[in-house]
């Protein structure tokens, strides 16, 4: 079994090195330039008269059944896992509102399915104050507005309350979106839900591919690394999510969550 992975090699040598392999072994697979191109349950098509093929992809999110079994996927997920984490719910508010009192809940404005804005709910990770301290930081640490404005995190954020940086680490903080996704305003796997002006400085000519799908509470950022993975990597994968959806991805996508989750890699 021969296995041909040479991305930058020209047509012409990559011919004749297939016609001398090819007679010598049972299998020979060649690995095409086609990094990022959506080929989730592509077909060749042959067209011996031409020597040619073409790929043919199907835009699976197109089809009515496909549409519906997503949001089967997501009201039954959501219903189950509020009833099963109501517990994990309580005690995490006791814990928020016992070190810093106040609302357990945070809802920030994010931008949805057509590009409809709506409050994103979140369990309050942060000091009751936080917009006045992230005011403060920006404008006296020049290191920690240029993180801020690259990717809108920081990784050493002094706002974040005890009990909040544990909740990041694990992701619990986000359970709260659950209740989104009963309200039809996001999904259980999908992109990260992004504010406008992340979309018109980072997205731009993307923006129209990210606003065709409701916003997930987990996807491909969350479970490859999350923080750790920079800007343009995030919307090669908000794309190529969109592109090559399935519901065999987004079980796969819930399934490995779970993993990250435990390990708590690239959370901050």
């Amino acid at each position: 079994y021969v296995i041909i992975c040479a991305p930058k090699m020209f047509s012409e040598k990559l011919n004749g090195l297939v016609y001398r392999i090819q007679p010598l072994v049972r299998h020979l697979s060649i690995i095409p330039n086609l990094v990022d191109i959506p080929m989730c349950e592509v077909e060749v098509e042959t067209f011996f008269a031409e020597r040619m093929m073409s790929l043919r992809m199907r835009n699976n999110l197109l089809l009515w059944y496909n549409r519906w079994l997503k949001n089967l996927l997501d009201y039954v997920g959501t219903i189950v896992g509020l009833i099963l984490l109501s517990p994990v719910f309580l005690i995490i508010a006791i814990l928020i509102y016992m070190e810093d009192p106040g609302p357990v809940f945070y809802k920030h404005m994010r931008v949805g399915k057509q590009g409809k804005v709506f409050p994103c709910y979140k369990f309050r990770s942060m000091c009751v104050n936080s917009q006045e301290r992230l005011e403060e930081l920006l404008a006296n640490d020049e290191s920690a507005r240029k993180e801020w404005e690259s990717s809108f995190k920081l990784k050493n954020d002094p706002r974040i309350t005890k009990i909040g940086g544990k909740l990041r680490r694990t992701s619990l903080d986000e359970l709260p979106q659950l209740f989104n996704v009963l309200r039809g305003e996001m999904s259980l796997v999908g992109p990260r839900p992004v504010i406008q002006k992340e979309l018109d400085e980072f997205y731009k000519e993307n923006a129209e591919l990210y606003k065709i799908v409701k916003p997930g509470i987990t996807g491909m950022w969350q479970v490859s690394g999350r923080s750790d993975v920079n800007y343009d990597e995030r919307i090669a994968m908000d794309n190529w999510y969109i592109c090559n959806w399935s519901v065999w991805l987004d079980v796969m996508l819930l399934w490995r969550t779970v993993k990250v989750v435990l390990g708590g890699k690239g959370a901050y």
